[in-house]
């Protein structure tokens, strides 16, 4: 069962019977992981509430699944996915609600024995909660919309590159992409979603384009597979895939010949930032291996997911589609702002059969 799956709604939410073994000395209830409990279990926590009638929750998760039993007392459960709401009453301990992620939820602690286990099938990511009601409903209508398009192409890490007529994915919304970006205009009709790159909630075959620039060099080599192996699964045969990273030979290459000549320490501060500082040589050139060449290796690590931990060549491109069963189209090679790092480029289809 895929949780994560294209449509969200009330009745993807599951009661699931536990069963329990009975004896004498008291009943046994075993949730298992992938047996009557649909996922591998992450995370598990329980709630014991301060007095009656405590509500918790009012929340949603973007990918998110939670299996929730009431291990003692009486628990209300209200669920609503933005259309519709339905309340459960959980009190048996051997039965459990299954929440799978776009659903907002709340719970009522009726009694002051209540305790409610939850288990999760991920670990726990501020970023993947929408507390604010108004903006889940925002959330859940622009989903909509974009599910109804019948050619679906993908702009993954989109960063400050968002592109109309793309679903862009990228850990930060289109409001603090706006602010990371104050000098540039983006387009009102641009959709930026949340989505976890390891599993896209999208069916197998199903995406037209996928396009990623300069991502892939930010993902640790334990993740590359789960990264090529989901944008694959997701592409249509026929199905065109677009990678943009360092060329990390030709990198490698300027480092050699470029001067070793540190001149500052490293700085994060907007000012820095703003100035350029790299390292004190206030320059993008790749005559110093300590300014901006250093950055290319490494990132430039003034924030969240902006450090360099993986590389890539034309032969691992090559090697990679192979394993895959990509068909290389072309690959090809320019600098980034037309002076910057020197890139390579990975277009590859996947095959009609």
């Amino acid at each position: 069962m895929k949780l994560n799956s294209r449509y969200t709604t009330i009745v993807d939410i599951k009661e699931i019977n536990l069963g329990q073994n009975r004896a004498q000395e008291g009943n046994l209830v075993v949730a298992e992981a992938m047996e009557n409990v649909p996922f591998k279990i992450a995370r598990i926590f329980f709630i014991k509430p301060s007095g009656i009638d405590i509500e918790r929750g009012n929340h949603a998760h973007r990918t998110l699944s939670q299996f929730l039993v009431c291990v003692s007392g009486k628990v209300e459960v209200t669920v609503d996915d933005s259309w519709s709401k339905k309340t459960y009453t959980l009190s048996d301990p051997s039965k459990g609600l299954l929440i799978p992620p776009d659903i907002f939820c709340k719970q009522k602690y009726l009694t002051g024995d209540a305790i409610l286990l939850v288990l999760c099938d991920k670990p726990f990511s501020e970023k993947d909660y929408i507390r604010d009601y108004t903006q889940f409903k925002n959330h859940i209508q622009r989903k909509t919309e974009i599910l109804k398009t019948d050619v679906i192409r993908l702009n993954l890490g989109c960063g400050g590159r968002p592109l109309t007529g793309y679903i862009n994915v990228d850990m930060d919304s289109l409001e603090q992409i706006r602010e990371r970006y104050p000098n540039r205009k983006y387009d009102e009709s641009i959709v930026v979603v949340d989505y976890d790159l390891f599993n896209l909630p999208f069916p197998d075959n199903s995406v037209e384009e996928i396009r990623s620039e300069a991502l892939i060099e930010h993902l640790p080599f334990i993740e590359e597979s789960k990264f090529f192996k989901e944008v694959t699964r997701v592409l249509k045969p026929g199905g065109t895939l677009y990678l943009t990273t360092v060329d990390f030979e030709k990198a490698c290459e300027l480092w050699l010949k470029a001067d070793d000549n540190w001149q500052d320490f490293y700085r994060d501060d907007k000012e820095a930032i703003f100035e350029e500082h790299w390292f004190g040589t206030y320059s993008y050139k790749a005559d110093n291996r300590w300014g901006y060449m250093a950055a290319t290796f490494y990132g430039s690590q003034n924030g969240e997911g902006q450090f360099h931990t993986n590389c890539f060549s034309e032969a691992k491109f090559r090697a990679i589609c192979n394993k895959l069963n990509l068909t290389v189209e072309k690959i090809e090679k320019f600098q980034w702002q037309g002076d910057r790092d020197h890139m390579i480029a990975l277009t590859a289809v996947k095959p009609l059969s």
